[in-house]
């Protein structure tokens, strides 16, 4: 009898509705939360990508084990890239939605311009146009098109050029499953600075392998960002810190035995 594995890499229920704009989003919530909960519970064994992953299939199902490790990345060319990182840079890469909210980083710079000066670049599919509309919107409205660049397509060889060239990478995710790109950027030697939502977290360690702030809230990214860009020798320290870390657990056999685990219970 062939045996069923269910994997969630991310936020299933809130994630298009965060990305999309729907005519009935407490419709689809509700649909979606009843096929997603018969189809966990048909599951012979369940897999998370990080503990967020991990909450939300228990709120579905009780009865299923669970194995949780993240999803593999292929990171050599990020690892071989050469870190020489341009004086406040700071750098977002994602889709330009509500999920990601790339628009706190720009209230949060708005909020810092006469204290810091400061270069960001917003590079990402524009999923959402209505959404990358009001990017832009506030780009001139508050006069940051000095400041701010928007690019929405580019090759692996340009984002790791962007990760190469930024003081800071900065992922304001109001929803996240895991978050490759912080993985990208520990791999190039980035810093790596991220809201305290969804699995972002268990990648980082704060003030060693990289920073957390507080989901949503501007005031405390802004401090963050200044408090980050101010000190050059914890910057250059967590670059070290968390690239040794990101080297080390993608050397190990976790992904491998992750899987392994799997096999062994769904055959027993």
């Amino acid at each position: 009898k062939p045996k069923v594995i269910v994997e969630s890499h991310g936020d299933f229920i809130e994630t298009i509705i965060l990305e999309k704009t729907l005519m009935f989003p407490k419709v689809y919530r509700f649909l979606f939360g009843k096929i997603a909960s018969y189809t966990l519970n048909k599951a012979d064994c369940l897999r998370a990508v990080s503990s967020s992953t991990r909450e939300q299939i228990n709120f579905f199902t009780k009865q299923k084990s669970i194995v949780e490790f993240p999803a593999w990345i292929d990171l050599e060319n990020f690892l071989n890239a050469n870190y020489n990182p341009q004086p406040n840079t700071v750098l977002f890469i994602g889709s330009m939605s509500e999920r990601k909210n790339p628009l706190l980083i720009l209230r949060s710079l708005n909020y810092l311009k006469k204290k810091s000066a400061f270069k960001l670049a917003l590079i990402g599919p524009p999923i959402n146009r209505q959404y990358l509309d009001k990017l832009n919107g506030y780009i001139v409205n508050n006069n940051l098109h000095e400041h701010v660049a928007i690019k929405e397509e580019v090759e692996q060889k340009e984002v790791i050029d962007y990760l190469s060239e930024a003081s800071l990478l900065v992922l304001p995710s109001v929803s996240e499953g895991l978050g490759r790109v912080i993985l990208e950027a520990q791999a190039v030697g980035c810093p790596v600075l991220v809201s305290d939502a969804g699995g972002m977290k268990d990648l980082i360690e704060d003030t060693k392998t990289g920073f957390i702030f507080k989901n949503d809230n501007v005031i405390n990214l802004a401090e963050k960002i200044e408090y980050i860009l101010d000190n050059k020798d914890l910057m250059k320290e967590v670059s070290i810190l968390g690239r040794k870390s990101l080297v080390k657990f993608h050397e190990s056999d976790s992904f491998l035995n992750g899987y392994k685990e799997i096999i062994k219970k769904v055959l027993n």
